[in-house]
Order: C-alpha cells, then structure tokens, then sequence
C-alpha cells in the first residue's frame, strides 16, 4: 500500500513540474533566435496573470491593416519595473521588438518597447532576461 501511495505522488507531482515548465517555456512557442522590429498603435492594453498583453494595430508595407499581441510581464514583475494598468493607452504609438510565434500566429515575446510621444522605454535584455541576437526583419518601420 505505502509503494502505491508513493507512486501516485511521485507522478502526481512530477505532472506538476512539467506543467510549470510547459508554462514558462518560452522557447517552446516563440523562435528566440529571431527578432522582428515594427511599430504600431495600441488598440487594447490587458493587465492580468499570467502575463500582461498589448494589442497593436500595426500596417503592413502592403496598406494592411492587422493585430499583433504582444506578450509582456506579468503585473509582479511589470509593477516591479514601475508598470501600472495605466502605462499604456489606446492610441499610443510605439516602437517594439520581440520574438515571433513558431506558429506563425501574430504574436510576439516582446523584448523591447519604445514609445513616440514621451520616450517610454524597456528593453528586455537589460534585466538579465536574456533575448534574440537575430534580426529577421522589420515591419511598419
């Protein structure tokens, strides 16, 4: 009976650890090694766990108009770094940078954000991060 107990907790939290990894695993759905720059407005800026999200409306060199989210911090870490709900509005031009979906999916890990107006900055790879060292190209630039 003790070996059967044993083993159920063993694989229960073994489950767990990989589902913590899964989550965190950002290599798992983004192409690290690639980095693609364009720059947008904000139409929707989301402040909840597990991660935060900015919503971009960005044109295409084509006259496109198409969404892009963009993965960012999660409220911990955004308020650690001086983030509020209120850091970004609509309307908002930015400039940002990040990892593309292996997917092929319009979102990005975003590892940098500059915007226009004021000179808000973040760059990912200043707080130890880490992030891409390939430009792949740019959009709406």
């Amino acid at each position: 009976m003790n070996s059967k107990l044993a083993q159920f907790f063993l694989v229960f939290f073994l489950g767990l650890s990989t589902g913590a990894d899964a989550h965190h695993s950002f290599s798992a759905n983004y192409q690290l090694d690639q980095l693609v720059e364009m720059e947008g407005r904000v139409s929707s800026f989301v402040w909840r766990n597990p991660h935060c999200f900015l919503y971009m409306e960005v044109m295409t060199d084509d006259g496109e108009q198409v969404t892009w989210m963009l993965e960012l911090l999660n409220t911990i870490l955004a308020t650690n770094v001086g983030w509020t709900a209120n850091t970004f509005s609509v309307g908002d031009v930015l400039e940002f940078s990040g990892n593309p979906a292996r997917t092929g999916a319009k979102r990005l890990r975003t590892t940098r954000i500059y915007r226009l107006a004021d000179g808000f900055s973040y760059d990912i790879t200043n707080r130890g991060l880490g992030g891409p060292n390939q430009t792949i190209g740019t959009q709406g630039l």
